[in-house]
């Protein structure tokens, strides 16, 4: 029963995890696609419709993303620990190479797919 509620609250971490890192992603694209409240919007209000206005609002809901990547650090950092020490409490010891291996295969092959996407779409 107890194993059920940590894999549950892990769960939870995991997202919350999820969340921080989208809310970076949606902020990242307001940066860089927005040109913003105090060059935009303040200077011609009169230029934005109601769907500009509301996007504006919404937008500027994505402005602490900062603090939502040290909360990502954190949060993965934690989790990180606490999945290699349930594995060490069961084993008794560390071993490095399989925890490497584990990371190997969870990061790796996305970050390859991304990284070959762009030659498959110029041609």
């Amino acid at each position: 029963m107890e194993n059920k509620v940590v894999n549950k609250n892990l769960n939870i971490l995991d997202a919350l995890r999820g969340l921080a890192s989208i809310y970076v992603l949606v902020g990242h694209a307001r940066w860089l696609l927005w040109e913003g409240y105090h060059e935009g919007y303040k200077l011609h209000p009169g230029a934005y419709n109601f769907v500009d206005k509301v996007g504006m609002y919404f937008f500027s809901l994505f402005q602490f993303g900062h603090q939502a990547v040290l909360f990502f650090f954190v949060l993965s950092g934690f989790v990180i620990h606490w999945s290699v020490s349930k594995r060490v409490d069961k084993s008794g010891k560390f071993e490095i190479g399989d925890y490497l291996l584990r990371r190997f295969r969870r990061i790796y092959p996305p970050w390859l797919q991304l990284l070959f996407l762009p030659v498959f779409l110029i041609k």
